[in-house]
């Protein structure tokens, strides 16, 4: 369990970027960034599944339909809602709704471990959860008021960037529970990294299609890498191959050692990540109140995983 707890942890360290990397990348279109992202990841799995050839020939028709779906509407749809949340509404809103997610995951899959009679009773899972609710409270505020009081938006930018978070919740609590259950599935048969760069291939037909309509439809596309491409260009390669290819990874390295309704739960590091890198970038130190947040947060998962350690459901 410690080495699934730990992969989480490193996955949601790398995911925390890509909260930062859309700000520092202000002047470009959100979609732009997305299809950039994933075009980068899908060539490095590409690249990376030639020397899966044993893994590869066992894939699949089925396979191949649930890594398409996972990889474009959990990754490639999923960022570009996120991208687009964050530079509307700003990072503490759709960090917000992020938050959100690990309780939701956990009680999705709990409901469906439940049913196999594999999940945990619900009692023992309500003091762990409201303490990671308490924790994302205290640690979203400040950044809330921070936003309110320094954001430029118009009403309607904000509403939509809203409205965007809202979707991405609800294709975030979807992705982490079938990809989980597909790894389960295949244990011992094909690896978490095979899995991964199966995932960056099925999205790269969609994200190189993307790409091209998107540069034919600006009439200039020598504009498109804007006034910073080197900005540009080492945002993309990070997001591509260390957000997306070796976050993944090490999150599908979790999801083979964890229960679906825990592995979920680690996303709440994502969102620590994102709070720190974000501070970093403002060069401030976190308030008493997001210290607060942050602790009651880890005091939550670490009652999680005593929970979910005795998988005996009782009523």
């Amino acid at each position: 369990m410690f080495a699934g707890l730990l992969f989480g942890v490193l996955a949601c360290s790398l995911w925390g970027l890509v909260y930062v990397i859309p700000i520092w990348l202000a002047g470009y279109d959100p979609l732009l960034i997305a299809l950039a992202r994933y075009t980068v990841f899908g060539v490095f799995s590409a690249i990376l599944l030639i020397f899966n050839v044993k893994s590869l020939v066992q894939m699949t028709r089925r396979d191949w339909g649930s890594a398409l779906a996972l990889g474009i509407i959990g990754n490639l749809g999923y960022y570009w809602l996120l991208a687009s949340a964050v530079q509307l509404a700003g990072a503490p809103i759709a960090g917000a709704f992020t938050s959100v997610i690990p309780i939701c995951v956990a009680i999705v899959a709990n409901l469906t471990a439940r049913r196999s009679g594999t999940g945990v009773a619900w009692r023992r899972l309500t003091f762990p959860l409201t303490l990671v609710a308490a924790g994302m409270v205290c640690l979203n505020w400040t950044e809330f008021t921070y936003f309110l009081a320094n954001s430029d938006q118009q009403p309607a930018g904000f509403w939509l960037g809203v409205f965007y978070a809202f979707v991405s919740l609800f294709i975030w609590t979807w992705y982490p529970i079938s990809n989980a259950q597909w790894l389960i599935r295949h244990r011992g048969k094909m690896s978490a990294t095979f899995w991964t760069a199966a995932q960056g291939v099925a999205t790269l037909p969609a994200a190189l299609i993307g790409l091209a309509v998107y540069a034919l439809q600006t009439p200039d596309p020598a504009v498109l890498l804007g006034d910073t491409p080197e900005n540009f260009l080492m945002g993309i390669v990070a997001l591509g191959i260390f957000c997306s290819w070796l976050g993944i990874c090490f999150w599908n390295a979790m999801s083979q050692r964890l229960t679906p309704a825990l592995g979920g739960q680690m996303i709440i590091f994502e969102t620590i990540f994102a709070v720190i890198y974000a501070h970093i970038m403002r060069l401030a130190w976190p308030t008493p109140l997001m210290a607060i947040g942050m602790t009651l947060l880890l005091v939550g998962v670490s009652l999680s995983v005593r929970v979910f350690q005795k998988k005996t459901v009782r009523k």
